[in-house]
Formats: C-alpha cells, sequence, structure tokens
C-alpha cells in the first residue's frame, strides 16, 4: 500500500496523492456509517449501490467519486443506446455493475433479450439487482461464467465455469468489456453479430489497434469513439481504454 502511494506522489504529484489518501478515508472509515438516502444512478441507470447523506458533500472532493455518475461507461452507454434494437438479441461479456446490460435490456424493450456473462458472483448480484431496480429482469438473463479466460475479472469469487467463445449463443449485438479477454474471444468466436462494441484494455493484452485489426479482419466497419470515461481520461490514456464499435450494417453505426 506504501509502495502505491509513493508511486502516485512520484508519476502524478501530492494532490493526486491527497485526493486519494481522501477518498479511502471516507469511504472505509466514514461512509459505512452515513444514513443511506436512496440509490445512485450511474448513466440513466439504477445501480444497486446505496447513496449516503454525505456523498453530495464529498462528490468534487474524492478521487474516484461517489455519487451519481451520468458519464459512467459513456462509451459502452453511447453505443449501445445508438446501436441496440427493439427485439434484438445483445450479448454483454462483461457485466460489472449492470449499467450497460441495463441500457440494452431498455433499448430492446420487451421484444428483445440480454443475456450477460459475469465472472464473479458479486457482480452476477449487482447486475441482477440493477435489472430488478430498472423493471428489465424479465428479459436479462445473468449467467455466472468466465467467457475464455479469466484475465482482469474482478472480484474474489470467480466462477469455475468457462465458456469457450465458440459457445456464445447467436446475437444481433454483442458488447466485450471482459478485461483482456476481448482479443481470444474475437479470434475465436463462432458467432456473426450485426454490431459488436468493444472497450479496449491495452494494458491487459488487447490494444485497441490489435482489436480493430480483428474486427476488420472479419468484415466489420470500425468506428472509434475515443477513451472509455472521459471522467477517467488519464487512466484510459495510460492504460489504452477505448471504446470501438464494429458494423456490417452502416445504418446501424452511423
Amino acid at each position: 500500500m506504501f509502495d502505491k502511494l509513493i508511486n502516485v506522489y512520484r508519476s502524478r504529484g501530492i494532490s493526486e496523492l491527497g485526493g486519494r489518501v481522501l477518498s479511502y478515508c471516507y469511504k472505509r472509515a466514514i461512509r459505512p456509517l452515513m444514513p443511506s438516502d436512496g440509490y445512485l444512478v450511474f448513466g440513466d441507470v439504477l445501480v444497486g449501490l446505496p447513496r449516503k447523506v454525505g456523498d453530495r458533500v464529498m462528490f468534487s472532493r474524492l478521487y474516484f467519486p461517489i455519487g451519481d455518475q451520468p458519464n459512467y461507461e459513456l462509451g459502452l452507454v453511447t453505443a449501445l443506446k445508438k446501436n441496440v434494437r427493439q427485439s434484438d438479441r445483445v450479448v454483454i461479456v462483461g457485466g460489472g455493475l449492470g449499467v450497460t446490460a441495463v441500457t440494452a435490456a431498455l433499448a430492446t424493450t420487451h421484444k428483445g433479450s440480454v443475456t450477460c456473462f459475469e465472472g464473479d458472483l458479486a457482480g452476477v448480484r449487482a447486475v441482477r439487482r440493477a435489472a430488478s431496480l430498472n423493471g428489465v429482469e424479465a428479459h436479462l438473463t445473468v449467467v455466472h461464467a468466465v467467457v475464455s479466460e479469466a484475465i482482469g475479472v474482478y472480484g474474489s469469487e470467480v466462477s469455475r465455469t468457462i465458456v469457450r467463445p465458440d459457445e456464445l449463443p447467436a446475437c444481433d449485438v454483442l458488447e466485450l468489456d471482459c478485461e483482456g479477454a476481448e482479443t481470444n474471444i474475437l479470434r475465436e468466436m463462432t458467432i456473426d453479430p450485426r454490431v459488436i462494441v468493444v472497450e479496449t484494455h491495452g494494458f491487459l493484452g488487447s490494444a485497441t489497434a490489435d482489436v480493430r485489426r480483428l474486427l476488420e479482419s472479419r468484415g466489420y466497419s470500425v468506428d472509434d469513439l475515443g477513451w472509455s470515461e472521459p471522467s477517467r481520461l488519464d487512466d484510459c490514456i495510460d492504460w489504452d481504454i477505448r471504446v470501438l464499435v464494429a458494423s456490417k450494417d452502416s445504418v446501424a453505426s452511423g
């Protein structure tokens, strides 16, 4: 922990170090004692994280803010809202807090379906909570499994069930936010979605340039939407985290 703080100080200065220390103290020591005040909204999605009374006061002071985050997963959310159609079958690899899965489910309406693969059990529960809070649980299925391999799966209860890329179900839209497994999935999958949305993770072995080449080799035209989250621009630049939209339908990708 101490070595990590020293590295932050050396690479990004005293201001960022102070922000991280303040964030850590509030989140670990103070925030758990605060009374709840509803649920947080990430993007346009209610997530299963309680809002605390102190969050509004601390929001602008925290390095990793706690509070409503309108730009959370902005690249992925923007791509899904633009490309998912009513009645689409959507497959999502990497559920996180459920924001993109719910976004896709809302876009399909009750006529379509979303299947979300999430490697960690806490993530599975988070996606299901978000689905329930936003009223889309009837057409959003969450599968506790790792697709391809667990390169950078968050959490402590990672599933031992491995879904091979060639076992992914047929779909109209595929979203990959799977912490480094993107390139393996794109190499080995046999499905042919109309649109593929990918968050790249260069620091985990799935560089943006490599992902683009794989998509183009499959016959897709590729649009680069830029850095994944403007609110974490430095990290996105340092770690090569961008959002690519690949389409075989020029109308879908614009």
